[in-house]
């Protein structure tokens, strides 16, 4: 699942989709930077949170966020763990 959205455009009419996922970048965020691994490049920063799951999975969550143009993009993936 992706999802980019202008953190300006959120507010009362916004789908529960997207604020949930803005809610959930946020989160992620502050985790990330609490951390240390959050990264810049390009004027965009970078958070990525793992979630270790069942069965050897793992859920990727990744959030990059553009200050200047407003731009939150918010994906979520499940991975196989490489043995």
């Amino acid at each position: 699942m992706k999802i980019t959205l202008n953190h300006n455009d959120i507010g009362y009419n916004s789908s529960s989709t997207q604020v949930e996922a803005f809610r959930r970048a946020l989160e992620i965020r502050s985790l990330s930077r609490d951390n240390g691994s959050s990264a810049w490049r390009g004027g965009v920063e970078i958070c990525t949170w793992e979630t270790p799951l069942y069965r050897g999975k793992v859920e990727v969550e990744t959030v990059t966020l553009c200050d200047r143009s407003g731009v939150v993009t918010y994906a979520r993936a499940e991975r196989a763990l490489a043995c």
